[in-house]
């Protein structure tokens, strides 16, 4: 809406509530003393909002048709608000693995993850790339497993992975630990 379309809507938003008041207390100084006057004034503001957001267009349109007759453009077109950049970096740290639970399936040769995928960026991302790092009983570093999740997940949503084989893993491995790696962004 322009100005003059949303200077008309404001005064019919403000007359509705002075209509709604009338019909609640009668104010008998602006010379509304019965309840039916408040809502002939509501009736009234209503046309009034509508005309506000009817007007807004036709004139732009009208507007529109001057310069397009006179041969010079002078509208500039509108400006998406630009959000700040998010790296790479940080947006992985926005992608983080919660409820992790493992387990050694097929002869203790396979390793069947299940785990959730909280997406706290602000843009949906899809396919994102889990790495699972396993160790020993000694705490070192015996192995690891990466898989790509072929899914979606909507900015600020969550995707469950239940059982997900994740793979073949050192006989020694005891304790594991998964976090999203990579990413790709819809």
């Amino acid at each position: 809406m322009n100005v003059l379309g949303s200077v008309i809507f404001l005064l019919g938003l403000a007359t509705v509530f002075v209509g709604f008041l009338a019909i609640v207390h009668p104010i008998r100084s602006l010379g509304l003393s019965r309840r039916f006057d408040g809502a002939l004034v509501m009736i009234a503001s209503l046309a009034v909002m509508a005309l506000g957001q009817q007007i807004s267009p036709q004139l732009r349109q009208n507007a529109a048709a001057k310069v397009a007759a006179s041969g010079t453009t002078t509208e500039v077109a509108p400006q998406p608000a630009m959000e700040k950049p998010v790296s790479k970096s940080d947006a992985l740290q926005n992608l983080t693995i919660g409820g992790f639970s493992w387990k050694k399936d097929d002869f203790g040769m396979m390793m069947k993850a299940t785990f959730v995928i909280y997406n706290r960026n602000k843009f949906t991302v899809k396919d994102p790339i889990v790495t699972c790092t396993h160790a020993a009983n000694s705490g070192t570093k015996v192995d690891s497993n990466t898989r790509t999740i072929y899914e979606q997940i909507d900015a600020g949503g969550y995707h469950s992975v239940v059982q997900m084989n994740m793979g073949f893993i050192h006989s020694a491995v005891s304790s594991s630990t998964c976090r999203v790696t990579g990413f790709s962004r819809v």
